[in-house]
């Protein structure tokens, strides 16, 4: 029902998303900046307001969308931007920070397949990249949760609300 895409605007247009008949919703979440995968460019994926306001509209659309359809979200190749809505969001739904850390770590294993048939994809993701950013806005917010309310604006009822529609 749904494709949220965190590319930047110059992204999406050189390589459009196939038209599938479903709400599309570009959120950019570096503003302009290419996606490189180093440790500070993961605080700019949580403190820079382009992804603060990105991250937000996220949830909403998540909070929005029917449980019946399906929310695909993406980045460029759905590691580093894409990782970082996939932890904050299994933050909100109470899932534990090694699990995140472990499920966003997932990402090295699918490119390890891919590169047994294209030796063009090497891009990898580093856990210590993520616990940088996330240690870092626990230092600043006193924890993950504390950063979600305050610059993401989530209440307890909204997250009660996504705990219902995507927890199983």
């Amino acid at each position: 029902g749904t494709v949220i895409d965190f590319r930047t605007p110059r992204e999406a247009a050189e390589k459009p998303d196939p038209s599938f008949g479903v709400k599309y919703y570009n959120l950019p979440v570096l503003d302009g900046m290419e996606e490189t995968g180093s440790a500070g460019l993961y605080l700019k994926m949580l403190f820079d307001d382009s992804a603060k306001n990105a991250y937000k509209r996220f949830f909403e659309l998540l909070l929005a969308s029917d449980v019946k359809q399906s929310v695909l979200f993406h980045s460029e190749r759905g590691n580093d931007r894409t990782g970082v809505a996939a932890a904050l969001l299994l933050t909100v739904l109470g899932i534990p920070g090694d699990i995140v850390t472990e499920d966003y770590l997932l990402s090295n294993k699918a490119y390890e397949r891919a590169e047994a048939t294209d030796t063009t994809i090497s891009p990898t993701v580093y856990a210590h990249s993520l616990d940088y950013a996330f240690t870092t806005a626990k230092v600043e917010y006193g924890s993950v949760m504390n950063y979600i309310y305050k610059e993401i604006g989530l209440s307890n009822k909204e997250i009660g609300e996504l705990k219902r529609k995507y927890l199983v």
